[in-house]
């Protein structure tokens, strides 16, 4: 029903506010769920994992999380993974790594324990896909393995299982990936000494994965060798700082995944996970391009792909400030127990102090008593002299008074 103003003008029904808040989605076939395009009326697994998550990551708890949680739990295969609907040159069923691990993160963010049968399927079918060198593919038979599944893999075991014993090869897969120069780059195929393929994405995601597990002095120094990277790629000419990429894998003999990397929000992300504070040049630049960078109606565009509104770009942008946003909240408790601090030092000393003034054996010297009495007196005399002058009053009046 179409309502109107006073004035006769035709205005819209006044939904509820959540339905004004949820991204633009879609029911097709009994599946409820959003396209990796926000105007697409269509349901991927992939993107209606993003899109979950990017309600739970700005703090909306509405009814279409249900809905969209049982869509992932109806559009998992049987062997345990999940494919990607309509993000592939082609068409294939084919369990996909990234699609895998996206579904498994809503899942579990969205409350999900992970002893349900949905992510256990889901961790055994990770288990499985794992490589004999201890990275991640796109699938369980692809033949290398890559950074950007591996370090994502590596953030979901942390979450799920600390003690599974995936991680440990997997960590040493990626520590040996790093190139000379501090970044990654997508695969670990290239010559010792070449540096081109390195790039912030997968600079990014693996220090992310790292600073999970990072020990020792030795951890933290690959760390810092990779911040070194990213900060030397930064660009404050207006543009992207730390500009986006895609990437083409091949999941199936007819079919390659198309998948593309918002990488500003993900340096942000590393930044932080690695302690850079909100204040650092860098942190505070990829933060103020991304709030600027935010549409109108709320969704993040993205260079590689003109003109359209992105249900992955908007994830990781919302993503991003979700970061900074408790970042933000541990400063300020950290100010907090700072203030704190010192107002318990500042009650320490005055305690002290009191008792000081307080102790017996404390007392002025004497010739400054006799000082401050003489000129309290000379004082006084004056001002009663100027003050009270007359015939009535006698001279010695103002110096008994003074007195």
């Amino acid at each position: 029903m179409v309502d109107a103003d006073d004035d006769g003008r035709e205005r819209e029904p006044d939904h509820d506010q959540h339905e004004r808040q949820v991204p633009r989605a879609a029911t097709v076939d009994g599946h409820f769920g959003w396209s990796q395009f926000l105007e697409d009326s269509i349901t991927g697994a992939l993107s209606t994992a993003q899109g979950l998550l990017t309600l739970i990551h700005v703090g909306l708890r509405v009814p279409e999380i249900e809905a969209a949680i049982q869509t992932l739990r109806t559009l998992q295969n049987p062997d345990g993974g999940w494919p990607v609907r309509h993000a592939l040159i082609g068409k294939s069923q084919v369990s996909v790594t990234e699609s895998t691990l996206y579904c498994l993160w809503a899942l579990l963010s969205a409350g999900i324990p992970p002893d349900d049968p949905c992510p256990q399927r889901a961790l055994q079918w990770l288990d499985n896909a794992q490589r004999s060198d201890g990275g991640w593919g796109s699938t369980d038979s692809a033949p290398r393995s890559r950074t950007y599944p591996t370090a994502f893999a590596l953030r979901i075991y942390s979450m799920v299982n600390p003690a599974s014993p995936s991680l440990a090869p997997a960590l040493a897969w990626l520590r040996t990936a790093q190139s000379a120069d501090g970044g990654w780059p997508n695969a670990s195929e290239q010559a010792p000494n070449q540096n081109s393929s390195s790039h912030p994405i997968y600079t990014a995601n693996a220090v992310i994965a790292l600073t999970l597990s990072a020990k020792d002095d030795s951890d933290w120094q690959q760390i810092e060798h990779a911040l070194d990277y990213i900060d030397a790629g930064c660009r404050t000419d207006g543009s992207e700082p730390w500009g986006s990429t895609s990437e083409v894998e091949r999941v199936a003999s007819d079919a390659s995944l198309d998948f593309r990397h918002f990488t500003t929000p993900w340096v942000l992300c590393a930044y932080l996970s690695a302690g850079r504070a909100i204040s650092d040049p860098h942190v505070a630049h990829a933060l103020r391009w991304l709030l600027l960078e935010q549409h109108t109606l709320g969704y993040w565009p993205n260079a590689l792909v003109p003109g359209q509104a992105a249900v992955w770009a908007t994830h990781d942008g919302a993503y991003a400030l979700s970061r900074v946003e408790a970042a933000l909240t541990g400063d300020t408790s950290l100010l907090m127990a700072t203030s704190l601090k010192e107002r318990e030092l500042d009650l320490a000393w005055n305690t002290a102090t009191d008792a000081y003034l307080r102790d017996q054996r404390f007392a002025l010297p004497k010739s400054l008593i006799a000082w401050n009495a003489a000129l309290t007196f000379a004082v006084v005399y004056l001002f009663i002299a100027v003050v009270v002058p007359g015939q009535s009053i006698t001279p010695d009046l103002p110096k008994l008074l003074a007195a």
